[in-house]
């Protein structure tokens, strides 16, 4: 491979672009390009970005840019508010909320694709029901929901360096439904952040969480992979994946994240796809449906 990024720093941005989209495996990013030139360069990159690691070592495989690739994470949120809601035992897990595809509160409307009706909260991971999950942040405030944030350490960098956004305390404002579901700008995880977050939840590994939370956020995402927002990710179940989308709006379009972790009965891997431009139905899920099941997994 040429060294692109050895040399002057006057190699033009369309000339690193090209070099971007030929070298689409790990790449090493100079630091005179901003974080918006990245995720710029990354938008234009063949398919979206996919990275993995190992339970064993931690280590991520795939482009370097998981540490700098972040953004609105969407509903991968909700699995933060299950969490909230189940430890501080605002919802019980077998408590139902229903969705009749659109709810207002205080002149907001939320809408889900869909009238998903009666749902728990592992049914409404599952689907992903905005809904289910508007409606439970009335009880679970936005401190509330920062300290589960933290506790998935969503406000610390995997290393040195990393490029990710977390809300301060003036931030506290901000409603707790748009925290809830990802879509607060003051909040936005990097790749490698949500894949040590998915890390947590496949090895259980959070002090102090009880048994019950981890069954729901494990049987929501397994829901997920298997009948819900992920399910064509591994349609003949060849991995047993568990699974949770995150779609956000991005100007006139989306974008779109995945995680899981696979095999559900013994997980030995986790990993992570972005989408800068469009859904995780319609992008981010083919493109890692093809790496996941191109692969040959120990």
């Amino acid at each position: 491979m040429h060294d692109y990024f050895s040399g002057s720093n006057h190699l033009s941005r369309r000339e690193f672009l090209k070099a971007l989209a030929a070298a689409s495996g790990a790449l090493l990013l100079p630091s005179f390009f901003s974080n918006d030139w990245l995720q710029t360069a990354l938008a234009q990159l063949p398919t979206p970005p996919f990275w993995w690691s190992s339970l064993r070592d931690g280590h991520i495989y795939g482009p370097e840019q998981a540490h700098a690739c972040f953004g609105l994470p969407g509903s991968l949120m909700k699995l933060v508010a299950a969490s909230a809601l189940l430890e501080e035992g605002l919802i019980s897990p077998h408590q139902v909320l229903e969705c009749r595809g659109t709810w207002v509160l205080k002149g907001k409307r939320y809408h889900c694709q869909q009238a998903h009706g009666k749902l728990t909260m592992a049914q409404a991971l599952g689907v992903s029901c905005s809904i289910y999950f508007a409606q439970a942040a009335e009880v679970l405030s936005s401190h509330r929901f920062l300290q589960y944030a933290e506790a998935f350490q969503l406000n610390r960098p995997t290393r040195s360096g990393d490029g990710y956004l977390f809300p301060t305390q003036s931030a506290f404002r901000y409603s707790s439904q748009r925290l809830v579901l990802g879509l607060s700008t003051a909040m936005q995880p990097s790749a490698a952040q949500l894949l040590r977050m998915t890390r947590h939840i496949a090895k259980r590994d959070i002090a102090g969480f009880r048994p019950q939370t981890w069954q729901v956020l494990q049987t929501g995402m397994r829901l997920a992979a298997t009948r819900g927002t992920a399910h064509n990710l591994d349609p003949a179940n060849r991995l047993h994946i568990a699974a949770k989308t995150g779609t956000a709006p991005s100007g006139g379009t989306y974008q779109s994240w995945v995680v899981g972790y696979f095999p559900v009965e013994n997980p030995k891997y986790v990993f992570c796809a972005r989408a800068l431009n469009g859904t995780a139905k319609d992008v981010v899920i083919p493109t890692a449906s093809r790496y996941l099941l191109s692969h040959s997994w120990a």
